[in-house]
């Protein structure tokens, strides 16, 4: 099979997709489920990092996935969910918060058997941790990829609370997705408000 038909086979799987997704996608790994639904079958799998979209606010309905395709530019394949439905599909250098000019890696796919914290549950485990859990919460931005010290996905969350009419940020740390531990937190306890400061 020539790359051509694979590229054309694998544009109307992904136009099907974009009109079959279920409405589902709480949280990132739910959200997966509904980003491969349109993707090829060489690519399903192949997850190189998970992000949530800058703004997403709490209820974690938009979230950004980054595949390996070999049959993409760059071996990069973008699908973006959005309140449980397929709302982009984009190939490409698709990094946004760094300059890049590689392409994509085949050892950058994240192992499946090592995926085993979902999303919320990292959340829950860097409130624990932080003993902030009565902390009001505007936005969390979550981010799923290979940890560069040890080679192993690291969930790296950053977390909001309102702030005179706005929000700021006031936590941050990494969650092994792996075992759920919680390390390199830090918790800006001046920018918590009394309220939840005092019940903390």
């Amino acid at each position: 099979m020539g790359m051509r038909t694979i590229s054309f086979c694998a544009a109307v799987l992904l136009a099907l997709g974009l009109l079959l997704s279920p409405a589902r996608g709480d949280t990132a790994f739910q959200a997966r489920g509904v980003a491969e639904n349109v993707l090829s079958p060489h690519v399903k799998g192949k997850l190189i990092w998970i992000r949530s979209l800058i703004g997403s606010g709490l209820d974690h309905r938009r979230w950004s996935f980054l595949y390996f395709d070999p049959y993409a530019d760059e071996n990069g394949r973008l699908v973006v969910v959005r309140d449980g439905a397929v709302s982009k599909v984009d190939q490409g250098l698709v990094e946004l918060d760094h300059f890049r000019m590689l392409s994509y890696k085949e050892s950058e796919i994240l192992p499946e058997d090592q995926l085993k914290l979902d999303s919320d549950a990292a959340l829950t485990a860097v409130q624990a941790a932080g003993h902030i859990e009565n902390v009001p919460l505007t936005t969390v931005h979550y981010k799923l990829e290979m940890s560069d010290e040890n080679q192993v996905p690291v969930w790296s969350l950053t977390l909001f609370c309102p702030r005179n009419g706005d929000e700021i940020e006031f936590a941050h740390a990494r969650v092994s997705a792996m075992t759920g531990q919680v390390f390199d937190l830090k918790v800006d306890h001046q920018r918590i408000p009394e309220s939840a400061a005092n019940q903390n």
